[in-house]
């Protein structure tokens, strides 16, 4: 990987907003920004950046689709996507399963874009809870113990992942189980001890990823 970044934003004014906040840190670089598909999907096979940042409405095929056909042909790379007016729609499970890096919104600050970069290009899932709320929390509610083929939750770490997965905060878990912050923090660690992560997000991730929340 060549720690490069390539963009595919069909927005103009985002586009050089995105390509500008890159080329002023010193830690990205950037490949160029794409406007369509068909030249991402070009691009990327060239110069097989380390980030592809795309939105989901990119013309022709969408952005999304175009993530999966690069994700069957180029594994190392990180693929973030920006979604618009149809974040309610998106179906973030399955883009996990496939391979994306990340999920967030158009109106996200430049400073949190660029952050939010560095994440994925170092390995990191990320999610805004705005993507994980209603499919979480309607397929994932804790009424089932978790388990995988090398640890296992019990009833209260169940509901407890379950609601850090649709992005509760320690006292809003604490305030819908009826139990203080400190226990909700104690379940927290045993849960990450037990699935061998370190963060919320890893917990959710590896979570989808084992299949415990059905597509």
């Amino acid at each position: 990987m060549n720690g490069k970044i390539l963009v595919a934003q069909h927005i103009p004014l985002m586009c050089k907003g995105i390509c500008s906040a890159i080329e002023a840190d010193d830690e990205l670089s950037i490949f160029k920004c794409c406007n369509n598909c068909e030249d991402t999907y070009e691009k990327v096979l060239e110069m097989r950046p380390s980030v592809l940042l795309i939105d989901a409405d990119l013309p022709n095929e969408g952005g999304i689709s175009l993530s999966k056909k690069i994700l069957e042909e180029i594994s190392n790379i990180s693929i973030l996507i920006i979604v618009g007016q149809r974040a309610n729609s998106i179906s973030v499970i399955p883009l996990i399963r496939m391979g994306i890096m990340g999920c967030i919104s158009r109106n996200i600050s430049l400073e949190n874009l660029i952050n939010t970069i560095k994440f994925v290009q170092n390995g990191q899932i990320i999610l805004e809870s705005k993507f994980l709320g209603k499919e979480l929390e309607d397929k994932f509610n804790g009424s089932q113990l978790l388990k995988s083929g090398n640890w296992s939750l019990g009833n209260r770490e169940s509901q407890v992942l379950s609601l850090v997965a649709v992005g509760m905060t320690n006292r809003e878990i604490a305030y819908k189980l009826r139990i203080s912050e400190r226990t909700v923090q104690a379940h927290c660690g045993n849960i990450f001890r037990k699935m061998g992560v370190h963060s919320r997000t890893e917990a959710t991730f590896h979570a989808m990823k084992e299949g415990l929340i059905p597509a």
